[in-house]
């Protein structure tokens, strides 16, 4: 009984991990957020900055690892 129970603990971590996966990819290639948030008149200063804010000028894997950790405590973002 007990194997049977970490066996389908371990499945729902690897469906869960797979599902953020997805679920980040498809955030990730909806479009930029940035120029929906400030609009086309804004200079590259400015979008610098938000992106460096935001934390979108980090690495795929950062990104997604922070997006993990924050979906884990129950903060899906803004």
């Amino acid at each position: 009984m007990l194997a049977f129970i970490l066996q389908r603990i371990g499945q729902s971590a690897i469906v869960m991990t797979a599902v953020a996966l997805i679920a980040f990819c498809i955030f990730q290639f909806v479009g930029d957020p940035v120029q929906q948030m400030i609009g086309p008149d804004s200079s590259s200063e400015d979008v610098a900055r938000i992106r460096r804010n935001l934390g979108i000028d980090d690495p795929v894997i950062v990104q997604f690892l922070r997006y993990v950790g924050n979906v884990v405590q129950g903060n899906f973002g803004v």
